[in-house]
């Protein structure tokens, strides 16, 4: 099967996902209901940056598995987490690996970056990322107050430094998720070079 192909399927399963999880998980009185209208265009951004991106199939499933994740707040586990932590720590450690992943590909093979700078590089990437994710909660709970904003206050019960937090595990997720890439490429054949052929359509090799 051709690779575009694979992630056209993987961007359709994905947005099939959403959609299901708002109609038949979501309550009917959840903001989670009319979230697909918000998801399903991000589910396809990383398709239509593929080349820019050099996207990796698995990764855009792992992305794509990163949006299910936080739908999962649907069930009150952002309130109430099933995990031994908050719920919100899992999403944004998990987010700081998947964007890891995709950072680090892309810089190393469209730019001469190699060892502790394509690491660096990657790492930042993810936190500005991260940095501009928390200043769309601020601004939404401006907009909309903070019932139906992005951002709770602690007199909602969140936790008074949740953003520090959030960062700090878009950070942890992020070095996790180089030093896997680092070791698994030493581990394998070399990294391709960055060339014209790369460049035009780089969905191959991990």
């Amino acid at each position: 099967m051709e690779k575009i192909t694979r992630l056209r399927l993987v961007g359709l399963a994905g947005s099939v996902a959403v959609i299901a999880f708002a109609l038949f998980v979501a309550k009917p009185d959840s903001t989670y209901r009319i979230a697909p209208l918000f998801l399903v265009p991000i589910v396809w951004l990383p398709y239509l940056f593929r080349g820019w991106l050099r996207l990796h199939p698995l990764h855009y499933v792992l992305f794509i598995l990163a949006i299910l994740l936080h739908n999962l707040g649907a069930m009150g586990w952002y309130q109430k987490s099933p995990l031994p932590m908050s719920f919100d720590i899992a999403v944004h450690f998990y987010f700081g690996v998947v964007g890891g992943f995709l950072v680090y590909r892309m810089l190393q093979q469209s730019l001469p970056l190699r060892g502790w700078t394509l690491a660096l590089m990657t790492v930042l990437l993810v936190l500005g990322a991260g940095a501009i994710h928390e200043e769309v909660e601020w601004f939404s709970t401006l907009l909309l107050g903070p019932e139906k904003g992005m951002l709770k206050t602690p007199a909602q019960g969140v936790y008074i430094f949740d953003t520090q937090r959030d960062m700090f595990n878009n950070l942890i997720g992020a070095i996790l998720a180089v030093t896997i890439y680092a070791l698994y490429q030493r581990s394998g054949p070399p990294a391709p070079a960055t060339s014209a052929a790369v460049r035009a359509d780089a969905v191959g090799s991990i």
